[in-house]
């Protein structure tokens, strides 16, 4: 049976919640995935590419992405 992703959410608020780390969204973790793909070497173009954006433009002043997981919990991204 398939997961809903209601429940899926309460369950990632739950373990979060339980380890004593900040809330995050899933979506969250495809910058963290973003900021350690840039920090290990890769070029933003394959990030941007893996990522399935159209550009591999930067986001604006305007329009900066939240903190990162990576950045916020990182005991989680060792």
């Amino acid at each position: 049976k398939p997961t809903r992703p209601t429940d899926a959410y309460r369950q990632l608020k739950k373990l979060l919640a339980e380890a004593g780390l900040p809330s995050i969204r899933f979506h969250d973790f495809r910058h963290s995935y973003a900021v350690a793909a840039i920090k290990s070497g890769d070029d933003t173009k394959t990030v941007h590419e893996n990522l399935g954006h159209a550009t591999a433009a930067l986001p604006t002043p305007s329009r900066q992405p939240r903190p990162a997981p990576v950045t916020l919990c990182p005991k989680l991204f060792r």
